[in-house]
């Protein structure tokens, strides 16, 4: 009788238990698939991350954000270098790169300092449901200051790359947000001295350079000279900058080139600062053959070389030498020379 009652119950009942435990199946692995990924920020020992986030916005485009600190030992310039996440099936189908920003409390990021990037995604075809957690693909690209040639600035250093992987889960963002430190928007209170990760401070943005050499007399009827270097920094307001490293040097720029192979010479400081004004000052001193020109298209013409100076992102030039025509040359008793 008890065989008889199980067999009419699964009969009756049997479609909808299989129904069930097809259901119940398919929902574990669902949601194993969903949330088999880790959730981490992992830069290894080189960088330490300390908080992250990936967020929806109320318009569809979505934010992923990071802090992390520098652990490299060494110093290193972020804000002017692309920045890069990759994903797949987020924005767009397929595989996709983005484009951000890393910024510290100064341009140049100390061993140890805080670090605050920010990646945003403005398209919207692809979007991960809420709480869903996404990989992210990181490629950092830096410069190794500590490898420049000129101390105190990262002018010739190396460029590197690092990458690292972020997984996080999608939020949606906050309808009011506190304004805070580190949110990567300059609120109103803050500035580049309370909290410059968020209000950079005044970056150069033209170099103007000015110097007392003389080509035509200098150097050509001498063997020797010092000549005043005058270099004038300002910011995108054009205003002047004070405190600001400068790295002078001289660049043969001629047709044919050749003088700063034929000379001596030495820049002091090589590295001035500004002074309140925005203004820095060097001395440049050389000493060598007095015959600086060459034999072109069969002409005496001056040898052309001229000041460089740079300053952060923006570099100054200013013309050392002109062309000088054959009268010119024959009146100094150079022609010989070509």
């Amino acid at each position: 009788m008890k065989a008889q009652v199980a067999v009419e119950f699964l009969t009756a009942y049997g479609w909808a238990l299989l129904a069930v435990i097809v259901a119940a199946v398919a929902a574990f692995y669902f949601l194993s698939a969903t949330q088999s990924i880790p959730s981490e920020c992992n830069f290894g020992n080189s960088f330490q991350c300390t908080s992250y986030q990936f967020i929806k916005n109320s318009d569809g485009t979505m934010k992923l954000t990071f802090q992390m600190t520098n652990s490299l030992g060494k110093r290193i310039l972020l804000y002017n270098r692309k920045q890069i996440i990759q994903v797949q099936n987020i924005g767009k189908s397929g595989i996709n790169n983005y484009t951000g920003v890393c910024v510290g409390s100064a341009d140049i990021v100390q061993s140890g300092g805080d670090i605050v990037c920010m990646f945003n995604i403005t398209d919207k075809q692809f979007t991960p449901s809420v709480g869903k957690i996404s990989a992210f693909t990181v490629l950092l690209n830096y410069t190794n200051c500590d490898t420049s040639s000129v101390p105190s600035s990262c002018i010739n250093g190396m460029n590197r790359s690092f990458q690292g992987k972020i997984n996080s889960d999608l939020e949606l963002a906050p309808t009011i947000v506190a304004p805070r430190c580190k949110d990567m928007k300059c609120d109103t209170g803050e500035n580049y001295t309370n909290c410059p990760w968020d209000c950079p401070s005044p970056r150069p943005s033209s170099v103007q350079v000015s110097w007392t050499a003389d080509c035509a007399h200098n150097f050509i009827a001498v063997n020797t000279g010092v000549y005043e270097i005058n270099v004038t920094v300002r910011d995108q307001s054009t205003h002047t900058m004070s405190n600001v490293p400068v790295y002078i040097q001289p660049v043969d720029v001629g047709m044919p080139a050749g003088l700063l192979q034929e000379i001596t010479y030495q820049i002091t400081p090589p590295v001035p600062l500004t002074d309140a004004n925005g203004l820095a000052r060097a001395n440049f001193s050389w000493s060598g053959c007095s015959c600086c020109i060459d034999s072109y298209f069969g002409t005496c013409s001056l040898v052309l070389f001229e000041i460089s100076a740079t300053a952060g992102d923006a570099i100054g030039y200013n013309h050392a030498c002109g062309m000088l025509d054959q009268t010119s040359m024959s009146s100094l008793g150079c022609c010989s020379c070509c």
